[in-house]
């Protein structure tokens, strides 16, 4: 789990700090991280997502190498 840290000037507005919190924590991955273990997945659905991921990528890579030739 990512922490992030964020101190508030006295002069600060609230507003501004909790946007300044919002896009750190987007830039951080903090929200997908969160919506990653909100519910347990089973190790064998894990592995069959990571594997499609990889079929994927790897047609991309192909299908880009062969728009470049």
């Amino acid at each position: 789990m990512l922490k992030s840290n964020l101190i508030v000037g006295v002069d600060n507005d609230i507003e501004k700090a909790l946007q300044k919190l919002k896009r750190k924590s987007k830039k951080e991955g903090l929200t997908k991280d969160i919506k990653k273990y909100r519910f347990f997945e089973k190790p064998s659905d894990v592995r069959r997502k990571n594997m499609k991921k990889a079929e994927k990528k790897i047609k991309k890579k192909i299908r880009r190498e062969n728009l470049k030739k």
